[in-house]
């Protein structure tokens, strides 16, 4: 919940002055779901900028307010998202359960991530794609 839109166009431009794209890796943020489309605007045409959301509920769809499925993330242009992280876990109680739940759903399948907090990826990218330096 740090960055709205306007911080979120703020922080890529001074991102992209700093950070010049290498072949052998890929960057992946987690903006709030409220800036994802400004920080893939701000952020475009860098194909080593990637992005997703910071949280996702299993459920495709229903009446659970305020959550976003894998699928609406998905259409929104994330391309990931987080699952277990430990402020989720400590702040909000999510368990072991909950986050196997959000990696199991439909429109989802696992990144190769630390056992402590998992990266759901959108099918649209292949296996293995991540590098953790």
């Amino acid at each position: 919940m740090n960055h709205g839109p306007s911080a979120a166009r703020g922080f890529v431009r001074e991102f992209l002055g700093l950070y010049e794209p290498h072949d052998d890796r890929t960057v992946v943020f987690f903006p709030s779901a409220i800036s994802l489309a400004e920080f893939k605007a701000a952020s475009a045409g860098r194909i080593d900028l990637l992005t997703g959301v910071q949280d996702i509920y299993w459920e495709d769809s229903g009446a659970y307010t305020g959550s976003i499925s894998a699928g609406m993330a998905k259409d929104a242009g994330a391309g990931f998202a987080l699952a277990g992280h430990s402020e989720r876990r400590h702040v909000f109680g999510d368990s072991d359960e909950d986050v196997s739940r959000k990696g199991s759903c439909r429109s989802c399948v696992w990144a190769n991530c630390s056992s402590s907090e998992t990266a759901v990826r959108s099918n649209r990218l292949s296996p293995g794609s991540l590098r953790r330096d």
